[in-house]
């Protein structure tokens, strides 16, 4: 079995861990670097999952960054474009650390916000038995939630790569990696080598703890027949605490 790499950034994550969890039994190891989390229950939840680690996969480091290029808007993004241009460490940074921390011959990202399903995993394992020569990356659909009860679904989603031949160039306005031998940008689901056959969700979070990030047309929500992922039936505590906080 080829051995996955998982690089989880993360900041103020309500959701850290279940998307850690979700993952651990199909990887060999987890990139879990922190750009500077303040609130007390994302920094307890890393606490609990570097506890919980009895198979040591977990490598948990403290990364400050000096500008989050990720806020973008129109008001501040020629500010903080120009920042980066001055060489400021910001997310691109520490993705491009991330990379070159990682020996394994492939690696996923995964947002704190985004929780894995079993069989999206097992169809990464699988890919990555199977990789094809030619191959870079790929992904596999996604399904965002709006709330708990309703998604809406885009054609992006969960990314894997092929570790010895990815770079990144800058993260915002759109994460850009770049294959070094030929220098081709990878920006948008057209330029993934693969796409992980069928419709495999994972569950990503974002407009319900972002909004403001995402513009969602009420014509494209849809109503969410399914089930949330497994390691979230197992234990909705953090579901119950995220909600809770919401009331209040």
């Amino acid at each position: 079995m080829e051995e996955l790499t998982v690089h989880c950034m993360v900041r103020n994550e309500p959701f850290v861990y279940y998307a850690v969890k979700s993952v651990y039994d199909y990887v060999g190891k987890i990139l879990l670097y922190d750009t500077g989390s303040y609130d007390a229950h994302t920094l307890q939840d890393i606490e609990r999952l570097v506890k919980e680690d009895i198979d040591n996969k977990i490598v948990y480091e403290q990364v400050p960054i000096e500008v989050d290029e990720t806020k973008w808007g129109k008001k501040n993004s020629f500010r903080l474009m120009a920042n980066i241009s001055k060489g400021k460490r910001g997310k691109w940074w520490v993705r491009r650390k991330m990379i070159q921390d990682t020996s394994s011959k492939f690696f996923i990202i995964l947002d704190g916000d985004e929780v894995h399903y079993k069989v999206s995993m097992q169809a990464f394992q699988n890919c990555a038995q199977n990789w094809s020569k030619g191959k870079i990356c790929g992904f596999v659909p996604l399904v965002w939630f709006v709330d708990m009860k309703h998604t809406f679904n885009l054609s992006i989603s969960g990314r894997m790569f092929l570790t010895k031949d990815i770079d990144i160039i800058h993260i915002s306005p759109g994460e850009i990696h770049i294959q070094k031998s030929s220098g081709q940008k990878i920006k948008s689901n057209a330029d993934y080598s693969f796409r992980v056959p069928g419709m495999l969700p994972y569950a990503h979070f974002e407009t319900l703890l972002k909004p403001w990030r995402r513009n969602v047309s009420p014509s494209k929500i849809a109503l969410f027949t399914g089930q949330l992922p497994e390691v979230m039936q197992e234990d909705m505590s953090f579901v119950e605490r995220f909600l809770n906080e919401r009331a209040d």
